[in-house]
């Protein structure tokens, strides 16, 4: 009988063994898929945090971006339409730097004004042209008076400042062409 015991002893020993192997590894995995399942919780968690985030960043930058486009191109209409005041200030200039004193200082006291609401809308090259022709506009009449006879080498220096303006707003427009040239429409994938 003490065989007898000893063998059920030792039978249910070997089957609380494997019964305890089988139990600790189980609770090990189920730890380990309450570990992972709580860790994809919170990687999820995380993750949607930094998709909010970003997605609050663009939203801002595309705001920035879009008012700063429409900032631009109010900017560039108006600076389009003061090169063409410009422009037609410079050839009105160029047919009255001779012109009756009355009309001169007409011409004048509008340029100052005009100058003064709009210079900072010119391209810097424009500007310092227009400057610079204004001046030669105030200056000519004085040159050829009688009180003061001026070189005519200076006369036409001071003369070409104002032939400057014109080309100087006309470069820094360039405006693209509203036809496309002939090359251009031969190269072109006809349409069927």
């Amino acid at each position: 009988m003490d065989i007898l015991v000893a063998i059920s002893c030792a039978v249910l020993s070997f089957l609380g063994g494997i019964a305890g192997a089988y139990l600790r590894s189980y609770s090990a995995k189920k730890g380990e898929n309450l570990a992972t399942k709580q860790d994809i919780g919170e990687l999820t968690a995380v993750v949607e945090d930094i998709k909010q985030s970003k997605a609050r960043e663009l939203a801002d930058l595309t705001e920035s971006l879009r008012a700063h486009q429409s900032m631009r191109s109010a900017a560039l209409e108006k600076r389009l339409e003061v090169h063409q005041d410009a422009y037609r200030l410079a050839l009105r200039m160029l047919q009255n730097v001779h012109a009756e004193h009355a009309i001169y200082v007409g011409m004048t006291v509008e340029i100052r004004e005009w100058w003064m609401s709009n210079a900072l809308y010119l391209d810097p090259s424009p500007r310092a042209a227009f400057d610079a022709a204004w001046l030669a506009f105030i200056r000519h009449p004085h040159m050829l008076g009688q009180d003061y006879r001026a070189d005519p080498e200076d006369v036409t220096k001071n003369f070409s400042r104002l032939e400057a303006l014109p080309p100087a707003l006309e470069d820094a427009v360039e405006l693209p062409p509203i036809r496309i040239n002939r090359k251009t429409q031969l190269d072109a994938p006809e349409k069927k």
